[in-house]
């Protein structure tokens, strides 16, 4: 019994260490050219008559500056006078053929995809010394021409899944094949479970699983997947871990693609890919402007926040600070300037400094407290001594405490936004 090529039930895939040539939307590796479409991620391969290699593997995918691209079809004329080709073989996910896109004199063997779904007219023409065509469908794909019709002249053997050799032998264009034998051993599907967390999902083929667990089916033989996690609106990815059946941590290679992460990963019957997202912590970035001007505004951690400063006519910036450290911002000394703040790792506070261009005189924001919180509680803080502060929760009760040292500290709050009045200020927070 003869069991069919293995590189025909699994996703070859070459990479960009191989190509000869790039250009914008074509690229060449070992020797076969690729159209690549950027939009949907596919490649089609076009003509490539100066292969001269004797074995010819057309790869289910390529990999091309970081980006995959699955290989769909074999286009017109794609290895048309190849003279030393010998063997074909066609690996899945390919799903087209071309018109003469084997014109080759000297093709014996020929390998064919399971996922096929077309064969063009005079794809094999002049093909007459064909010796043996394996296809992997177990149902025949019908043809509109007759593609085979040089290929049957030799008699070769046409080779099919078990059980399957009756069938080829009453469908139209294969039964021109006097000679099929159902010798090709099928091999049972793998699975691996996909478990996605609130806030995202898991993509694999045609499989999303979005905030559950599932188990998906991996075709026989093949020896690498690729699951794309993909964060919710509002959400982050955190972290992605393949574990197989004995637990054990299965390590695997991946890119971002915007907020989206890319995972290649050699596959095991049984294994669980678990992705968590998460909402991105946020903090409080208090903005005093030298005008007098001062605002709140939320940060999500690890994020810079961005704005344009321009001070009132006859004023210049004299500096930026960002929790009393100096900022180096291009600008300083002129009317406007563009401040980035560092990555936020804690409430924070920016101060603009500004200056008349007259006298020189240098002016800061109202010096208005800061609120923050803190493990437990709420702290305000820059009050004068004895100052009155107001804590107000959502349901309406307040609370009024006294600040001791310039200071106010709330400990056992629960979860939740308050308002706060202090020195004249307004401030909402939440904890």
């Amino acid at each position: 019994m003869r069991t069919f090529v293995k590189l025909l039930f699994s996703t070859s895939l070459l990479c960009l260490g191989c190509i000869a040539s790039v250009h914008a939307d074509s690229v060449m590796i070992d020797g076969i050219n690729y159209q690549l479409d950027e939009e949907s991620r596919e490649a089609t391969i076009i003509q490539s008559s100066s292969f001269a290699e004797s074995e010819l593997v057309i790869p289910g995918a390529i990999h091309v500056g970081g980006v995959t691209f699955i290989v769909t079809s074999v286009g017109l004329r794609a290895f048309e006078n190849c003279s030393a080709l010998n063997t074909v073989v066609v690996s899945e996910g390919i799903r087209s053929i071309g018109n003469y896109a084997f014109k080759c004199e000297n093709l014996r063997v020929i390998y064919l995809p399971a996922t096929l779904m077309s064969v063009h007219e005079n794809a094999f023409f002049n093909c007459g010394h064909v010796e043996h065509v394996y296809s992997a469908a177990e149902a025949p794909i019908l043809l509109d021409s007759d593609p085979f019709y040089d290929v049957a002249k030799n008699n070769p053997v046409l080779h099919v899944p078990i059980g399957c050799a009756t069938v080829y032998a009453s469908t139209v264009g294969w039964d021109r094949f006097s000679k099929i034998v159902d010798d090709i051993a099928g091999e049972s599907k793998g699975s691996m479970t996909l478990n996605a967390s609130l806030g995202g999902s898991l993509a694999f083929n045609e499989s999303e699983v979005h905030g559950c667990m599932d188990s998906v089916d991996v075709d026989a033989g093949v020896e690498s997947v690729v699951v794309s996690a993909i964060p919710d609106h509002g959400y982050e990815f955190k972290s992605l871990t393949v574990t197989g059946k004995d637990g054990k941590l299965i390590h695997y290679s991946f890119e971002h693609q915007g907020g989206d992460i890319i995972a290649a990963i050699p596959f095991e019957d049984g294994m669980v890919v678990a992705a968590v997202f998460e909402e991105p912590a946020v903090y409080s970035l208090q903005v005093k402007l030298g005008d007098g001007g001062r605002y709140d505004v939320s940060v999500n951690a690890d994020k810079a926040y961005s704005f344009r400063y321009a001070a009132p006519t006859g004023w210049a910036v004299s500096s930026v600070s960002f929790n009393n450290e100096p900022l180096d911002i291009d600008g300083i000394g002129g009317n406007a300037v563009m401040v980035t703040t560092p990555k936020l790792q804690e409430d924070s506070q920016l101060n603009i400094v500004i200056h008349d261009i007259q006298t020189g005189v240098s002016r800061a924001a109202a010096c208005a407290p800061m609120v923050r919180n803190n493990s437990d509680g709420i702290v305000i803080e820059g009050l004068p001594s004895g100052a009155r502060v107001q804590l107000t929760d959502t349901s309406g009760r307040s609370t009024v405490y006294e600040a001791i040292g310039g200071r106010v500290e709330v400990d056992s709050l629960p979860e939740g936004i308050y308002i706060i009045a202090a020195s004249g200020y307004l401030f909402k927070i939440r904890h």
